[in-house]
Formats: structure tokens, sequence, C-alpha cells
């Protein structure tokens, strides 16, 4: 029994040691990450380094990343000899952004455009339409396109419902001190010829209110889709 006890307590004396060591050797090689990552930060704080990033981030088109490269060099290490260099990088990832911005404007201002053409469902033409005589002075001249079915004529112009509810009346102004009517004779690719029930998809500018309560498109493009049930 005690030969036992005696062996237990050297295994554990034993074990201990064994954690102890383990534990110092765990503590040296945190040490020797800290002063590696330590080295690896210096390493990198070079124009050389700041250099290299710049050239590896434009060649993948990273052009904002790329700046802030060379612009470290330039601030960071004014008496490198990468500063020309440098200087002259900026200048091209300059005219790149500079073309990216221009290229974002001008699809940002082709998607509002394409916008205007889009004919907008029933539930959105009525909320423009209350919208529109909510706050007339606000939304005159927004350009919108709604597709309606022509009901009849009112001083010869098309009008009808958007949707099938005839709350929602909207009128289609003829061409200048034209009525649409005849305006569709001498601009036959503008203003095509409307006959009851046809469903008219129109792109115009809200041009205001009716005495009673309609509301004028003044065209800029009409396309008449025929009978539809």
């Amino acid at each position: 029994m005690r030969n036992n006890v005696i062996g237990v307590l050297i295994i554990a004396a034993l074990c201990g040691c064994g954690k102890k060591e383990l534990e110092a050797e765990n503590k040296i090689l945190k040490e020797k990450n800290l002063q590696l990552e330590q080295e690896i930060a210096q390493l990198k704080e070079t124009a050389e380094y700041h250099y290299q990033q710049g050239i590896a981030f434009k060649s993948d088109q990273d052009f904002l990343s790329a700046k802030d490269e060379f612009l470290k060099v330039i601030e960071k290490y004014p008496t490198s000899q990468l500063v020309t260099v440098a200087k002259t990088q900026l200048t091209e990832v300059g005219r790149e952004l500079a073309k990216a911005e221009a290229k974002k404007i001008a699809e940002e201002k082709k998607r509002k455009e394409a916008e205007k053409y889009r004919p907008r469902s029933a539930s959105e033409a009525i909320e423009e339409w209350k919208a529109f005589r909510s706050n007339e002075s606000k939304y005159r001249g927004t350009v919108t396109t709604w597709a309606f079915r022509v009901r009849g004529f009112t001083r010869e112009n098309p009008y009808g419902y958007l949707g099938d509810n005839s709350n929602y009346q909207v009128v289609v102004e003829g061409n200048n001190d034209f009525t649409y009517q005849a305006a569709s004779m001498f601009y036959p690719e503008k203003f095509p010829k409307a006959t009851e029930k046809d469903w008219l998809v129109v792109t115009g500018k809200y041009s205001g209110l009716s005495s009673d309560g309609m509301i004028f498109l003044a065209p800029t493009k009409v396309k008449n889709e025929g009978f539809r049930e």
C-alpha cells in the first residue's frame, strides 16, 4: 500500500514538472512570435514596402488602396528615391479613379433616365397620382410613365383611368396649340391615334390639374398598345 502511494506521488511530481516545462516553452514561443511580428512590422515600415504594395493594388485595379500606399511613400519617406516614381504612379491612379467616378456618374444618370421610361405598375402609378394631386407645385414637371386605358376624350385629348379605378383619371395633352387628335395627324410617331378601350403607355411631364380634378400629362412619348382585356 505504501509503495503504491509513493508511486502516485512520484507520477504527480513528474506531471507537475512536465506542466511547468510546457508552460515555460509556451512562454518562450509567445515571446518569439511577438518579436517576429515586431520585426515584420518594422520591415513593412519602409518606402519600398509601401511602393510595392501600391503596385500590387494597382495591378488588381484596387486604385483606392494603391493611392493610399503611394501617398505613404511620398508623405512618410520624403527623402526616398521612390518618391518621384510614387508621384508618377499616384497620377496614373488618380486618372483611373477619375474614370471610375465618371463611369459611376454616367451609369447613375442612365439609370435615372431609364427609370423615367419604365412603365409604373398600377399601384405605383396611383401612388404617384395621389402625390401629384397633393402638391401640384412641388411635382409639376416631374417625368413619369403611366399605362392607362382610354375611356373617352376631353377637349379631343385621350383620357382614361389608371387601373380600373375611375377615381384616378389622367389626360394626355396635345402638342403645343394642337389637340391630341390633331397632333396625331402631324406627328404620328409621337402621338399615335387612340380609340376607346386602347391601352396607352405615356411618358410625359406632369403639367397640372383640370378644373374637375383630372391630372394632365404633357407627353414626350406615347405608345398605343391597342385593345386588350
